[in-house]
């Protein structure tokens, strides 16, 4: 079992038995430059691993062999990371990594190789988190945001939750969709990886992302603008 732990380091738990002895403990070995090695193993976060210490932990080798291994331009997002000095967004709590499975009408189970990720952020009414005119007061303990890429360095020191129930559901994420059932999944070192930079990079490069957002914005200018016209 591997643990990541705060600054960055891993650490690889082995049952050692010593034969003179003839009696066995678990020991705690340090892995940090060679987690290349451990990237299949089942892997744990010491509470409070933030994505500014999975950049560490990467940092420990050279950044043309950690983008040939991952691609997702998780080199140029590791550097802006690490060179972060962003506060964290008032709405975040932290990013959470979670399973889900889906059952299609021919019985057939699909889902991602690796887990999704999202932001959950602190609770709020169904009015602030829908932003749909309405006066509901009804708390959303949970809410959940998409990570966007041009907000990297802000989430630098965002800590890091692993989902321990995974949901399979029938009939897709529909109104009729429903959980047919819960169970759990280990994560390994790799999928922790590929699932947060993935997720990071789904817009390209932190350029790429900045430009996305930013048209995205004008977008959102334009389309107020046209329906308070119309009103």
């Amino acid at each position: 079992m591997l643990k990541v732990k705060k600054g960055g380091l891993l650490f690889k738990t082995d049952w050692v038995y010593d034969d003179e002895k003839e009696e066995g403990s678990y020991v705690d070995t340090e892995v940090s430059k060679h987690f290349l090695r451990h990237l299949w193993d089942s892997c744990e976060l010491e509470e409070g691993v933030t994505i500014r210490d999975i950049a560490k932990l990467l940092s420990n080798i050279d950044s043309v062999l950690l983008s040939v291994v991952f691609s997702d331009w998780i080199e140029e997002y590791v550097e802006l990371i690490l060179q972060s000095k962003k506060s964290i967004p008032d709405y975040a709590r932290c990013v959470e990594l979670y399973w889900w499975f889906d059952k299609s009408e021919e019985d057939v189970h699909y889902g991602s190789g690796f887990p999704s990720c999202h932001i959950i952020g602190n609770p709020q009414t169904k009015a602030e988190y829908y932003c749909d005119g309405s006066d509901s007061t009804e708390i959303i303990k949970d809410p959940a945001y998409g990570v966007s890429g041009e907000m990297a360095d802000e989430y630098a020191d965002l800590p890091i939750e692993l989902r321990e129930k995974v949901d399979f559901y029938s009939s897709g994420f529909g109104k009729n969709c429903k959980v047919e059932y819960s169970t759990k999944l280990d994560y390994s070192l790799g999928h922790i990886i590929k699932s947060i930079f993935w997720e990071l990079s789904f817009h390209g490069s932190p350029k790429q992302a900045e430009i996305f957002t930013k048209d995205i914005k004008e977008q959102v200018v334009v389309v107020n603008k046209m329906m308070k016209d119309k009103s």
